[in-house]
């Protein structure tokens, strides 16, 4: 090739990148929002041009992925009930739920043009793959978690790191098969079912009485507003305008102080306390945790916890302040509670997604931890830390106690309206956060409508073991 050619080649491939370049620029600057108007219709069409990606644990296990046979993509879930609660479904006719929803656009997406796709399909005679997620939790802790739960026909186990909110587990019972074989069949039956509601995530959305693991919250309005040094002769029971208020048992734990009635968790002393802190320090302390406050969480949706609007009566405010009444809450939400009292007053703003991995280029884009809130300051905490620490060792919560690990908690049992459905009265919770010299990792439990506390402790004793063991 000559001189004179060879400039020819050149001109026109300058030309011909020169225009490319301009046309990228007239897409990405002037026409973002008319584009940005055709996403709903785009993504619809990317599924089917691109291939899904896939979900992983925080450790490369595959938890979620696209089987193709004779050109019909099947979305399969190995590990089947185990993430109905976490990962959901995505079917052709029944849309899709929790992370196959909310980061389904990111699934779809490889971030370039349709009419790259098609070429890229037609030259590779395979479709462009999505970006997959790689999510923070724990396959192995997840599995256990669910073994642990398994005897209970409802409630929710969560595992967290405290300080930047990242979920190593999240299980809720009852759960469901998410396959597309499964839902196509039983659909019907499951979206009818009132009594189970098994797609409902317990652990994020589950509304329940926390009982006695809300006298973490009545302490610290307590300590905020000048009532640490309070006392009172436990009698074992009290009655308050025709309400009796009784312990477990009716034990009668003599004079009490904040540390010794919060070791025997004891219900007399706590409910007095209320009444003496009153209803407006109680109600902003309680709305300083987040009760009555919408959550703004982007992996999931986070149920709004409730706070009576309004208290008029004594015995309305005794029983509040020891989680009974009308104050209802979710795992998740006690979870993160947990969190702060760890976290020197800070409560981490949770998450999943740990990291989004594109099959395009193979760059990674990683979750920041933040601070939601700082919903107390640190010395309170501190008090309440210290007091929740000789929960486990001396009173209420040693059905956790390991021996080494220093395990900090506080027990409840809440009592219900009976139903048909629900013979026993009580929810079982247990909330805790290890170890207590730099927390780590902060396990909530709740069984509901299984009975005593204790229960829930030795639940979460067995949590902590199957932690210490993955983790260490």
């Amino acid at each position: 090739m000559n001189n004179k050619k060879i400039i020819y080649v050149l001109v026109f491939f300058s030309a011909l990148f020169l225009s490319l370049a301009a046309y990228l620029t007239t897409v990405g600057v002037y026409k973002r929002n008319e584009y940005a108007k055709k996403d709903l219709g785009r993504s619809l069409k990317r599924e089917t041009t691109v291939q899904r990606g896939d979900i992983y644990d925080r450790n490369g296990e595959k938890l979620a992925y696209t089987d193709i046979k004779n050109d019909k993509a099947t979305r399969v879930y190995p590990y089947k009930n185990l993430y109905s609660h976490l990962i959901g479904y995505y079917t052709e006719k029944r849309g899709s739920s929790l992370l196959e929803n909310r980061y389904s656009n990111t699934l779809n997406s490889v971030a370039v043009s349709d009419d790259v796709v098609k070429i890229a399909s037609f030259l590779n005679n395979k479709k462009p793959k999505g970006s997959d997620l790689y999510i923070s939790v724990d396959h192995r802790l997840q599995k256990r978690c669910s073994e642990i739960l398994s005897p209970y026909k409802e409630g929710a186990i969560i595992v967290s790191n405290p300080k930047t909110g990242e979920i190593y587990a999240m299980v809720s019972k009852p759960d469901f098969d998410p396959s597309e074989a499964n839902l196509y069949k039983n659909w019907d039956k499951l979206a009818a079912d009132d009594t189970l509601f098994p797609f409902l995530t317990r652990a994020a959305q589950g509304l329940y009485a926390p009982g006695s693991t809300y006298k973490i919250v009545t302490s610290t309005a307590m300590l905020k507003n000048g009532k640490s040094s309070f006392t009172a002769e436990d009698k074992g029971k009290i009655e308050i305008n025709g309400t009796t208020i009784k312990n477990a048992k009716s034990r009668a734990y003599g004079n009490l102080d904040l540390e010794s009635a919060f070791l025997h968790s004891s219900n007399v002393y706590f409910a007095l306390a209320g009444i003496e802190t009153g209803e407006s320090a109680l109600r902003q302390t309680s709305e300083s945790y987040m009760m009555n406050k919408d959550f703004n969480i982007k992996d999931f949706y986070l149920a709004r916890s409730v706070f009576p609007d309004k208290i008029e009566y004594d015995d309305s405010l005794a029983l509040a302040s020891i989680g009974q009444d009308k104050v209802l809450i979710s795992p998740m939400h006690l979870n993160l509670i947990t969190c702060a009292i760890a976290n020197d007053g800070k409560m981490p703003e949770p998450y999943l997604v740990q990291k989004v991995k594109s099959n395009l280029d193979g760059t990674e884009k990683t979750t920041a931890p933040k601070t939601m809130k700082q919903v107390t300051d640190a010395q309170t905490a501190q008090i309440i830390k210290d007091n929740m620490k000789s929960a486990v060792e001396r009173g209420t919560g040693g059905g956790a106690a390991i021996a080494g690990k220093n395990i900090c908690g506080k027990t409840g049992t809440a009592e219900n309206e009976k139903t048909a459905e629900n013979e026993n009265l009580t929810h079982s919770w247990f909330t805790s956060f290890a170890p207590y010299e730099n927390p780590e990792v902060c396990v909530t439990v709740l069984l509901a409508y299984s009975g005593s506390s204790s229960l829930a402790s030795s639940a979460a004793r067995q949590v902590y073991s199957a932690y210490y063991n993955i983790f260490k």
